[in-house]
């Protein structure tokens, strides 16, 4: 069991569930803020978790720590999208890992990275493949285990903010796969803990999670 979870992106409305579903799950959790990140230094951001350690009586050199990060850059620059994914996903958790013993980190992609989304504009494309390769380039840190999942269609939203539109086409989805297979919010969540809580935990992979809708060809 891990010590200490942090979430990056917990402002969002994926993050804020995750936020939610660990501390129904009693984990001991902060937040680091993704503004925050590109804003300071990553020896101001070491010091700031390092204290958020002392805080939760965690032994900085002993800990194992689990991240997830549910982030998400929403403009069409693609020149900001690509650096911010630096800064994030490889500069900052390359600095942390340093800090513990074992830093288990799970990204929330998305199958976007690989496939043409016209409703999404150029610059997230980029991103999310982006993440991938640093989920790669992960394996060269000895005490990082790094994921990634990739996402597809998930019930994004809780029922009281989901429009009417969003629950038909969720409705469809649903029939596609068979019943109760689409990921919710809560189960990626668990999963995600899962990945970063077992004994010998992948590292460098990307694991589709989308209850097989992927692998079902349209008509």
């Amino acid at each position: 069991m891990d010590n200490l979870y942090i979430v990056i992106g917990s402002r969002g409305n994926v993050g804020s569930q995750i936020m939610q579903r660990l501390r129904r799950l009693n984990k001991c959790v902060i937040t680091q803020l993704t503004s925050e990140i590109l804003e300071f230094s990553n020896e101001e951001l070491v010091e700031r978790i390092a204290s958020s350690f002392s805080e939760n009586s965690i032994k900085l050199r002993e800990a194992k720590v689990g991240v997830i990060l549910a982030h998400r850059y929403r403009g069409d620059n693609v020149q900001i999208a690509l650096e911010n994914e630096l800064r994030i996903t490889r500069d900052f958790i390359w600095a942390l890992s340093m800090l513990c013993e074992s830093l288990r980190v799970v990204v929330l992609g998305s199958i976007t990275g690989r496939h043409v989304d016209q409703k999404m504009p150029e610059a997230y494309h980029y991103a999310k493949d982006l993440q991938k390769s640093i989920v790669r380039q992960s394996v060269r840190i000895k005490n990082l285990h790094m994921n990634l999942l990739e996402l597809n269609w998930f019930e994004k939203f809780v029922e009281e903010l989901a429009t009417d539109e969003y629950r038909k086409t969720i409705s469809n989805v649903k029939k596609r796969i068979g019943g109760d297979n689409l990921p919710s919010v809560d189960s990626i969540t668990e999963f995600a803990c899962a990945l970063i809580e077992l004994q010998h935990p992948p590292r460098g992979a990307t694991i589709i999670y989308d209850g097989g809708f992927s692998l079902f060809q349209e008509n």
